[in-house]
């Protein structure tokens, strides 16, 4: 290893832990470090100040590039950094014998022991890797197989072992290749041919063709684990072909001279992945488990209009924040079905209810059926509405409860669907710079005319659990969750860790937190695999789809706590306070930053609930990272740069957005389409400059603030910010008055500042507040 200030230390194999000096007497430096193992070239230079993220880094050999883990950890004492580093591939035997491996295109095979985990360098130059594995001691090796993918498949070993599970999982900072012997369940598929015809199957791309006679059935292996894990069947006249990945139902004629049919079936018994061909349709729905056979026989559903919590520090005797789950707004819903009922979109249910409040006035002169739009007329009194052609449907008038939940059970399965229709926390300190914390944020009105109105948070599941399997199958799983924005200020930060801190003493940093630090230097590559084991119970994962994430984020330095005791502050706001402020007294001023997420999306999968947590984790994390460059951009230096140019590309969106939404629906909607994209790029043009001058503004103003360090002057201006102003002329009123008063304030507070200083701290107060204001009046 070698720093950039070219001191270099040797670290043998198992000499644990080595201290790595830094000749620096700069503390300030961002400390850098390069790597390389054995004669290999110096990697790239990589930062040790970030820990909890582990990293990939590469080191150039002769004959290969050595991949390693680079993982930083804190320790407790908060001063010490534990940097580990271990192969980037790994290879976990499971079993209890020996296994080997041979990489595609050499003939070295590296020994694998039993219950244990080694690192891997592989050789071969292509993207995608190949191993192979064997039975330490066996002539017959397994098919190949590529280990920088996701991977859960079997493969096949022609002797009496069967074959090995193999289980790759890719990580951003790891890849661990897990090898279990064979056990039931771990075949492809166990075909069953319950037909009187004779099926003859194969994996497509021309493979071995086996045959099933009538009344047999067979463990079906892939022939090629790297391509094409498609299984393809003739049954006389039908073919077809199942990547036997989910449950379905089929029906196919093996002759096309008869009307007869026989039922394909796939579905899981257990692990145990079946495909069942069968002329019983009875003994087919069965199998499947089909949804008319399995009848609901427990409903049950919790409503609620609306719920609200406050949160109150009884000991500083001040409420914190408040959070409230309400109804939605007035919905128009058509009858869909009989007793179902269907929400309108927007555009109609707001012609709908302008139309009601007319006819509200003057229910007893107003005509039987009152137009809505050219195909639509609605009878009010009677809630009828007609189309144009005559036809009649029932409407009605209603809103969605606050907290909405529906729970279906039947023999195999259970149903949930919850819905959370509008939240909201609103911060309840005095002088707060964001009175609401968390709030949805509408869509743009583009995207909402042609759409019903959706819940702020939508869960929906179908869980199946058969009776003949011990495998959870989520059939159907979903999260749906609106846009929204995320508003906190320091003084609701400190607030809050005072009112969750306890009052237990704080354990000084003895002999054995060392001792528990230094377990972190003892890692195993046994330790670093063991998370994902598969031996662990899984689940199977149909459909499992999260939507995307828009959140809206803003921070602010300002704000109180509300306090006005000598209550101390939290060392973790003190330490973040420090830092924040050290690069300045506005920089961390962040103003509707947006971060965009991409949906989560996993399909036909099998997950233990650790893998799954894993899984959506690193999604959200890597992506995150990713849009880091919006925090910078958002950065609230002298205005909101990203703000100017988020408002003018949002314009541009709309304008290339809503013609290709209307042109689907016709030509009318094409027109009203661009129309409305003008608009909105004229809107945020005008509305994305004056907001950055607005920014602007506020920033110096904050900065000004912060300087008096006077903590009534600043608790007052916030506000008066908050009491926004109704109208123009009202804002221009309130900046005339805001300047005469500022004069004032600035002259009077030369004097009355001092002597209140002095009342509150002596002498020293007096001097202290006196050369704090006169430096605010020179600025």
């Amino acid at each position: 290893m070698a720093s950039l200030t070219d001191s270099s230390i040797i670290h043998k194999p198992d000499h644990n832990p080595i201290i790595l000096p830094f000749p620096s007497t700069d503390l300030t430096q961002k400390k850098k470090a390069q790597v390389k193992v054995g004669d290999s070239n110096w990697s790239d230079s990589f930062p040790l100040d970030v820990a909890g993220n582990a990293s990939r880094i590469t080191c150039k050999g002769v004959d290969r590039e050595l991949d390693l883990t680079v993982d930083i950890r804190l320790c407790s004492s908060g001063l010490t950094k534990v940097v580990t580093y271990s192969p980037f591939y790994l290879v976990s035997n499971c079993g209890r014998q020996d296994m080997e491996v041979r990489e595609d295109g050499t003939k070295e095979w590296i020994t694998v022991p039993a219950q244990t985990c080694i690192g891997v360098y592989p050789q071969q130059k292509e993207k995608r890797k190949l191993l192979c594995v064997r039975y330490a001691g066996a002539k017959e090796e397994s098919l190949l197989f590529p280990i920088t993918e996701n991977l859960d498949t079997f493969a096949h070993i022609n002797d009496d072992t069967c074959g090995i599970s193999v289980s790759v999982t890719v990580g951003e900072s790891s890849v661990v290749v897990h090898l279990t012997p064979f056990a039931p369940g771990m075949a492809p598929a166990h075909v069953i041919n319950h037909t009187a015809h004779t099926v003859k199957l194969w994996q497509k791309g021309g493979h071995k063709e086996v045959e099933l006679k009538s009344r047999e059935s067979v463990m079906f292996t892939w022939s090629d684990v790297t391509k094409n894990r498609v299984l393809e069947y003739a049954c006389g006249d039908a073919k077809g072909e199942d990547k036997l990945d989910q449950t379905r139902f089929d029906q196919v004629k093996p002759d096309n001279t008869k009307a007869r049919f026989i039922y394909l079936v796939s579905f899981l018994n257990g692990r145990q992945r079946t495909l069942l061909f069968e002329s019983d349709i009875s003994q087919a729905s069965e199998a499947s488990g089909s949804w008319e056979r399995d009848k609901i026989t427990m409903v049950s559903e919790l409503k609620l209009f609306g719920v609200g919590v406050s949160v109150v520090d009884n000991q500083a005797r001040k409420e914190i924040l408040y959070m409230a789950i309400s109804s939605s707004a007035v919905l128009w819903e058509e009858e869909a079905k009989k007793g179902r009922f269907k929400a309108f979109n927007v555009a109609l249910i707001e012609g709908l209810e302008t139309k009601y409040g007319e006819y509200l006035e003057n229910p007893d002169g107003a005509q039987q059926y009152v137009p809505i739009t050219d195909a639509f007329s609605v009878d009010f009194k009677n809630m009828i509405m007609k189309k144009k052609k005559g036809k009649e449907f029932k409407i009605r008038r209603c809103f969605e409860k606050g907290i909405w939940a529906s729970f279906g059970q039947s023999k195999e399965r259970q149903k949930v669907h919850i819905k959370l229709n509008h939240i909201q926390i609103d911060n309840q300190l005095d002088a707060c710079v964001f009175p609401c914390m968390l709030s949805a944020v509408p869509p743009p009105r583009s995207i909402v005319q042609d759409n019903a109105p959706k819940p702020f948070i939508e869960l929906s599941m179908v869980k199946r659990q058969s009776e003949h399997s011990s495998v959870p199958e989520f059939e159907y799983l979903k999260v749906l969750m609106q846009e929204f924005a995320v508003r906190v200020d320091q003084g609701a930060i400190n607030a809050l860790l005072q009112f969750i801190a306890t009052d237990a003493e704080v354990k000084q940093y003895d002999k054995e937190a060392f001792a528990e630090d230094f377990k972190l230097t003892e890692t195993k590559l046994e330790d670093l695999a063991q998370s994902w084991k598969v031996q662990k119970p899984k689940s199977f994962y149909q459909v499992l789809h999260i939507s995307p994430l828009m959140i809206h984020l803003s921070f602010s330095q300002g704000g109180t706590t509300g306090d006005s005791s000598d209550a101390p502050i939290p060392i973790q706001s003190q330490f973040i306070s420090i830092l924040l402020k050290s690069v300045g007294v506005t920089l961390t001023e962040l103003q509707d930053v947006v971060f965009k997420l991409a949906y989560f999306e996993r399909t036909c999968v099998f997950f233990s609930n650790d893998q799954l947590n894993g899984e959506i984790i690193s999604h959200y994390t890597k992506q995150a990272i990713k849009q880091l460059y919006v925090l910078v951009l958002g950065l609230d230096i002298i205005g909101n740069p990203f703000g100017l140019v988020r408002d003018l590309s949002s314009g541009v969106e709309d304008l290339f957005y809503q013609p290709f939404q209307g042109a689907i629906q016709g030509p009318e909607e094409f027109v009203s389409g661009m129309a409305l994209g003008v608009q909105s790029l004229v809107g945020h043009t005008i509305g994305g400059a004056a907001g950055a001058v607005g920014r602007i503004a506020g920033t110096v103003g904050k900065g000004v603030a912060a300087l008096t360090f006077d903590d009534d002057y600043q608790r007052k201006r916030q506000e008066d910010l908050n009491r926004k102003p109704a109208s123009g002329i009202e804002g221009m009123a309130r900046g005339v008055k805001g300047l005469g008063m500022g004069i004032v304030d600035g002259v009077t507070g030369v004097v009355t500042k001092p002597i209140e200083g002095a009342r509150q701290g002596g002498a020293g107060g007096f001097v202290k507040v006196r050369v704090d204001i006169v430096v605010l009046r020179n600025q």
